[in-house]
């Protein structure tokens, strides 16, 4: 199940990626064993997991500039640190330019520096990871696609270590791009070669639920589970997946049982933003759900948001990506800490995220507001405000699934407003 020989400098060589600046083949070595559990999204027990293989990378040669750029930037990919906020990321991130943009909150910027690695290195996995994910938490599917698609050909050379992992990657843009039968194609042919590859399992729950093929991608997810959950930095998510087939189905009780059962203890181990968006969205969508046909008290709901809260408040105000911005958001209104709420948006304005990117300012102030609105029972303003911005939403960032809680929400407030002609647009948005 897991790589066990790591590759050495004449073998990095092979690959069209020669290692330069460093001597240390454990360096070399150690780099191939984090980057595998990175594009796989597992902790390999026999390295002692992703975190304690950087850790010994950094040690067996602290100057090796490939070896650095890798710990720095999972460290910044994490979206919960930047240099506003941690001056010893000035001197960490020196000379390393893609580390440099990410840990400004320039994610395109670091994505047009990835690009650029991989247009010299084009089976560059951790330079095509980073574009890819800069460019997924910026609204970007079409630059996304296009960086996956234009170095996929390099890595069907027979001897490209983990190219399996670059057909999930592909079948995700695909589908993002609403290409759903390609999609299905390649992350069906990136399970064939690994089955327990987590992100062609994930993207292809994303075209299952994109088609409405609900019941498939209930069993799917089930018959599977024993596979994907082994990509231990990944289930949170494809749980949430799972819990989102149950609730497009109707089924709410199910999705709750696995937001008890397997989405909340995962969030309770990590704590990590990544992990805070899986458990505040799929509960976000429970809290705009009717009443009657929510499993959750209003007591229930609040109890859990509040735990949600507990561990997000320790990122509030940092303003690192809009994408975590407004999950926070949902942690606050939900959990009742509405002066919390109104800061996190205030604090946005003045944000050096809002100033080094001014074309989000309105977006998400407008947005992180329709959210008060709502919570405070004015439907008809919050549902005005959505429309304003409802084209420029996008941007946000997020998977196309994800951002399907902005049009919930758009259903939720207009169902709810006093004026006669938000109803239409209600019913327009639910077929």
């Amino acid at each position: 199940m897991y790589r066990s020989n790591w590759l050495s400098f004449e073998e990095w060589k092979d690959q069209g990626m020669p290692i330069l600046g460093t001597t240390s083949t454990e360096a070399v070595k150690l780099y191939d064993a984090a980057l595998t559990q990175y594009v796989g999204w597992y902790d390999d027990p026999v390295m002692g997991g992703i975190a304690h293989t950087m850790a010994k990378l950094e040690q067996a040669d602290p100057n090796f500039i490939l070896g650095k750029a890798f710990t720095l930037s999972m460290k910044l990919f994490g979206f919960s640190e930047n240099y506003f906020y941690n001056q010893d990321l000035k001197m960490e991130v020196d000379g390393l330019k893609p580390a440099i943009q990410m840990s400004q909150s320039n994610w395109l910027g670091a994505a047009s520096i990835w690009e650029e690695i991989l247009d010299e290195y084009p089976t560059d996995l951790h330079a095509l990871k980073m574009a890819f994910y800069m460019y997924q938490y910026n609204g970007q599917r079409k630059k996304q696609f296009n960086a996956v698609e234009r170095v996929y050909p390099f890595f069907q050379r027979n001897n490209i270590v983990n190219a399996a992992y670059t057909d999930g990657l592909y079948a995700f843009v695909l589908e993002e791009t609403g290409n759903y039968s390609e999609a299905e194609k390649y992350a069906k042919m990136g399970l064939m070669k690994n089955g327990y590859d987590g992100w062609a399992t994930h993207a292809l729950a994303h075209t299952y639920l994109m088609q409405k093929r609900y019941g498939e991608g209930q069993n799917f997810m089930k018959d599977t589970c024993k596979l994907w959950t082994t990509a231990n930095l990944l289930a949170c998510h494809n749980y949430w997946h799972f819990a989102l087939f149950h609730l497009s189905d109707g089924k709410a009780d199910e999705a709750v049982y696995l937001l008890d059962n397997e989405i909340l203890p995962r969030f309770r181990s990590t704590q990590t933003p990544i992990s805070i968006t899986n458990a505040s969205s799929l509960l976000y969508r429970l809290f705009l759900m009717e009443p009657e046909k929510c499993p959750l008290s209003k007591d229930q709901m609040a109890t859990t948001f509040n735990e949600i809260y507990s561990v997000s408040k320790q990122y509030l105000n940092r303003h690192i990506l809009p994408f975590a911005d407004i999950h926070y958001m949902m942690t606050c209104i939900g959990s009742g800490h509405t002066v919390e709420a109104a800061d996190l948006v205030e604090t946005f304005k003045t944000s050096p995220y809002a100033t080094t990117h001014p074309e989000m300012l309105p977006i998400l102030v407008d947005f992180m507001s329709s959210m008060l609105y709502y919570h405070e029972g004015n439907f008809t303003k919050a549902t005005d405000m959505l429309l304003s911005i409802k084209n420029s939403l996008h941007l946000i960032g997020g998977s196309v699934a994800q951002q399907d809680i902005f049009n919930q929400m758009l259903i939720a407030s207009a169902t709810k407003s006093s004026n006669p002609s938000h109803h239409k647009i209600s019913q327009d948005h639910q077929l």
